[in-house]
């Protein structure tokens, strides 16, 4: 047990003294996919400042820090829900139906 504390120690060690990086121990696939407001932008087809506007009409979001990142499934949805009958976004984010 006490060489499974010392290796995990080791590793905190060399992650803190900027020798591994964190992520090196995660598996990629365990990640979940975020997109950027770019993608987003890119998956709308509208801009990187409207994608903003979109967001104050409560588009949902995780905030890490001063970045911003989308769940492409919540976005997706948050998207199909805010549709009006004519496929464009309601004035205040809302479906018109």
């Amino acid at each position: 047990m006490s060489n499974a504390r010392n290796s995990t120690e080791a590793v905190a060690e060399a992650t803190m003294s900027g020798h591994a990086r964190p992520s090196a121990h995660i598996e990629q696939e365990t990640l979940p996919v975020m997109w950027t407001a770019r993608e987003v932008a890119r998956c709308a087809r509208c801009s990187v400042r409207h994608v903003g506007q979109l967001r104050r009409m409560g588009l949902p979001c995780l905030k890490i820090g001063h970045m911003v990142r989308f769940e492409p499934q919540q976005v997706l949805a948050w998207l199909q829900a805010h549709l009006e009958d004519n496929g464009c976004l309601a004035e205040d984010g809302r479906s018109a139906r």
